[in-house]
């Protein structure tokens, strides 16, 4: 895929609001966008699909995280997957400080 529609398609064409915009199929959000439980201290876009399927990019910090659901019916919600975000982010960055990472 060219670096430019990477650029162009994740970049907000839209503004949702509280920190949150539309790209070319990505949501964007501000670090601690107020408005989107799944944000984190650091901006990022994903796309979000039915059952609690994620593709989650954090660019600041060169990761890319993917959520698939076995079963759709039983999929982590929005709120939920921010919560799981958090938690992994917090643990690759306290393996960092220890030099574990």
């Amino acid at each position: 895929m060219p670096e430019k529609w990477v650029q162009a398609s994740t970049q907000p064409h839209s503004e949702i609001g509280e920190g949150k915009g539309y790209g070319y199929l990505w949501v964007t959000a501000a670090a601690n966008a107020p408005g989107d439980s799944i944000s984190t201290d650091v901006p990022m876009f994903y796309a979000s699909g039915f059952g609690g399927q994620y593709i989650i990019v954090l660019p600041a910090l060169d990761l890319v995280v993917v959520h698939k659901s076995a079963r759709v019916d039983h999929g982590v919600n929005h709120s939920r997957m921010g919560q799981i975000i958090r938690k992994a982010l917090g643990a690759v960055g306290r393996s960092a400080r220890l030099g574990n990472g």
